[in-house]
């Protein structure tokens, strides 16, 4: 787990009101993990520019290479065997779809891809961008 790359994700996508609670959680043995279930709630939509549950690998990661240079590397936070690890993007974005958990994959500083956790109906995908 990289401390320094989750709390700065945190103040920067997740809203003002639950970040202490959620950098509580995210650095709890016992807690992780439900908090990563529930996180997605906690996404400050301001910076939202994609929402879908109708999408390819390939559309996505046209759509993050906009505001990412995705031949690099991104950080996982999920609920899957990739949290708290660097993994190549178009790796991590394969694994996330097809992982029936929650993963968001921190694309360098300013971008976050987010994979909703699957039900009945096909998993919500959100892009977020916040470039300051």
């Amino acid at each position: 787990m990289d401390a320094d790359k989750e709390k700065h994700f945190v103040k920067k996508f997740i809203i003002p009101e639950k970040q202490e609670r959620i950098l509580f959680e995210l650095t709890s043995k016992k807690k992780r993990r439900q908090c990563i279930v529930n996180i997605g709630q906690f996404f400050n939509d301001r910076y939202l520019v994609y929402e879908n549950k109708k999408y390819t690998e390939e559309e996505l990661s046209t759509i993050v290479s906009r505001f990412f240079n995705i031949e690099e590397g991104c950080y996982v936070i999920g609920d899957s065997l990739m949290d708290g690890k660097f993994v190549k993007f178009k790796e991590a974005l394969h694994e996330a779809l097809q992982d029936c958990g929650l993963n968001c994959l921190l694309c360098g500083t300013d971008v976050v891809l987010i994979k909703e956790e699957a039900s009945i109906y096909a998993p919500n995908v959100c892009i977020f961008v916040r470039n300051n």
